[in-house]
């Protein structure tokens, strides 16, 4: 399970980095 959930956070940052600001506000809430 801790594999998946940091899946999803390296595929957020991947996100992060395409989008601009939406994408920093979804960042924020994980961490």
């Amino acid at each position: 399970m801790q594999d998946r959930i940091n899946l999803l956070i390296i595929i957020d940052i991947f996100a992060f980095s395409f989008t601009i600001s939406p994408g920093k506000n979804r960042i924020r809430l994980f961490f």
